[in-house]
């Protein structure tokens, strides 16, 4: 018997550099990554609303950009990273 999981972690970036963590539904995208690795998607807001500004594929979920933007076309704050793996 064959189980599918999928999880979804996101986190927020605030002015004052403070990460916060929340659940968020999980949404499809054209970028697959295999399990178990996770499929980041990153949003130029914190409504994770609209098309991400990239979708690619992360090992571990354990970032720190600083005081820089985490990818082109993003605020270096008020942004939104979904993460997502299947299971």
């Amino acid at each position: 018997m064959k189980t599918t999981l999928q999880a979804t972690a996101v986190v927020l970036a605030t002015t004052a550099g403070v990460l916060t963590t929340v659940a968020t539904p999980t949404a499809s995208a054209a970028t697959s990554c295999a399990s178990p690795v996770y499929k980041r998607q990153f949003f130029a807001n914190t409504a994770f609303s609209g098309t991400p500004k990239k979708t690619d594929c992360d090992a571990a979920v354990s970032e720190n950009w600083g005081t820089k933007t985490p990818a082109s076309g993003l605020p270096k704050d008020n942004f939104g990273v979904r993460w997502t793996v299947t299971r």
